[in-house]
């Protein structure tokens, strides 16, 4: 992955709880139901937006793979705060 990241002049983003949290909430408002940990991709394009490293026009495929319903009980307590 390093040696993919590095021949293409690709990145890497380290996003906070809250902010992987936040993508979770944007995507649920919008349908998606995601496993949190999987929330962290659409975390990652919010910070690469608003850093402007990828602009609103810009086409971008952002993968998620972890479906909501493996981490019910824990989106549950999540959403009953």
């Amino acid at each position: 992955m390093i040696e993919a990241l590095r021949s293409t002049h690709g990145a890497t983003v380290a996003v906070p709880e809250d902010g992987i949290m936040n993508a979770f909430d944007k995507l649920a408002s919008q349908g998606i139901l995601a496993e949190p940990t999987s929330a962290a991709a659409a975390a990652a394009l919010d910070d690469l937006l608003d850093r402007r490293l990828i602009l609103a026009g810009d086409t971008t495929v952002v993968v998620v793979t972890g479906t909501g319903i493996k981490s019910a009980t824990a989106i549950a307590d999540y959403m009953a705060k």
